[in-house]
């Protein structure tokens, strides 16, 4: 943006929004000013949400991979001939895979719900914004 616009934005501040919105409402460009602001905020929305959900997918994935490697590790330290039970690991290594289970199945819940917000954004999955 640049500096002169930004100055006249600011100057927006001292006006109600219900204000604003009947200026731009009557004005001589109406139509097109609204067109343009509503798909603006409409792409900007759908771009933060897909940068929230990309980001939530990645915590996801490392929390799987934690899990995952907590798994292995406690099956090469306290496994016998291919297997590993849960009672041969000691309490305070339950405890720590207990931990990443939980921080996994909330990282697949806050992804879960952010996909289902992109789908629904994205009118994906018989859906519509």
């Amino acid at each position: 943006m640049k500096k002169d616009t930004k100055k006249l934005a600011q100057r927006l501040n001292r006006f109600s929004k219900d204000q604003i919105i009947r200026a731009i409402s009557e004005s001589y460009q109406a139509s097109y000013i609204l067109e343009s602001l509503i798909n603006d905020l409409e792409y900007r929305a759908q771009e933060d949400l897909l940068a929230k959900h990309s980001s939530a997918i990645d915590a996801e994935r490392r929390a799987a991979e934690a899990c995952m490697d907590w798994r292995r590790e406690m099956c090469d330290k306290y496994g016998h001939g291919g297997e590993c039970r849960l009672a041969d690991i000691p309490a305070v290594e339950v405890a720590r895979g207990a931990k990443l289970e939980k921080e996994w199945k909330a990282a697949q819940e806050k992804e879960r719900a952010l996909d289902k917000q992109v789908n629904k954004t994205l009118g994906i999955g018989g859906t519509s914004a």
